[in-house]
């Protein structure tokens, strides 16, 4: 029987694991969930105790039945695995490109039982390991908001010549990055620009155990849409009805005139925004792995790393 217990690990507690190393079963779980961990991350966790961490065993298995069960259902590709929508007309609110300037008013405009997706990069608008995007990260996590993966270097998945040693690099430079950061590597993975080739989706999924979570409705912030545009579509939502929105958080007209807004209208309805697991219907971690954040060492640096939408 396996227990996973999940404690405050950003306050400094530990998330423990118990294992039945008698189990075949189990044992062949947790082989397979550190197969899907980037290298960098299976060395670390060589160092530790398993009492030092917990690595989550049954996301693969859900993710697996998740696909049999909605294989025809609009809200989950059938090509791809990907999600455009939420279960159980759940409503999901989702911030891409950070961490930046303004997430600590997100942070204070998302209260009152809303929980909200962080789709980070290691190297986009500022370098994920400068102080200030690590302080941001770590705030939003403490407040259980989720953080998901959104590459390195906010890569164009879908542009000719993207080879598995490109996805591998920027997958797994943010993985490294999350885990000495924050303690966590991620589940939840959104495509830069919506743009990928089902083959890369199911190969992302395969090799590294992501959820892939695109979105139902734009607030079309990054097209240069005004403010009144985005907040008219969330005063138009009604209750009962699923929305994966999708926001930047790199914007400050969506940072001080949308989000407001946005909460406003969900409250109205009598609606909160959950975060992209709970919009799925997911039940186990949305992380792969959680433990302690790492020492701030020479390694945190976007130094020698791919720079914003390349690939070296």
């Amino acid at each position: 029987m396996v227990r996973l217990t999940s404690l405050a690990f950003l306050a400094g507690f530990v998330a423990t694991a118990v294992y039945a190393s008698s189990s075949p079963d189990l044992a062949a779980k947790k082989e397979r969930a550190m197969a899907q961990l980037s290298p960098a991350v299976q060395r670390y966790l060589a160092t530790l105790d398993e009492s030092e961490y917990e690595l989550d065993l049954d996301g693969a298995d859900e993710d697996e039945g998740q696909l049999a069960e909605r294989a025809d259902s609009s809200l989950q590709d059938a090509a791809s695995g990907a999600w455009k929508g939420c279960k159980n007309s759940a409503v999901s609110i989702s911030f891409d490109d950070g961490s930046y300037d303004y997430r600590q008013n997100l942070l204070d405009i998302w209260t009152g039982g809303h929980q909200v997706s962080f789709m980070i990069n290691g190297n986009n608008y500022r370098c994920g390991y400068d102080a200030a995007s690590v302080s941001g990260n770590r705030r939003a996590l403490a407040a259980g908001h989720l953080i998901a993966s959104h590459s390195w270097g906010h890569y164009d998945f879908g542009q000719a010549g993207t080879s598995h040693d490109i996805i591998d690099r920027q997958i797994e430079l943010l993985e490294e990055m999350t885990l000495k950061t924050l303690g966590i590597v991620p589940r939840y993975f959104r495509f830069p620009y919506g743009s990928f080739a089902p083959e890369t989706s199911q190969y992302i999924r395969k090799k590294y155990g992501y959820r892939i979570i695109q979105w139902s409705d734009d607030s079309g912030d990054s097209s240069g849409a005004p403010a009144s545009q985005s907040i008219a579509m969330y005063n138009r939502f009604k209750k009962g009805e699923q929305h994966l929105v999708l926001n930047h958080e790199t914007y400050e007209s969506s940072v001080k005139q949308v989000a407001p807004a946005a909460k406003k209208a969900l409250d109205k309805l009598g609606v909160k925004s959950v975060t992209a697991d709970k919009c799925i219907g997911a039940t186990v971690s949305p992380y792969k792995v959680k433990t302690n954040p790492q020492k701030r060492d020479s390694s945190w640096t976007c130094e020698g790393k791919p720079r914003p939408g390349q690939p070296k």
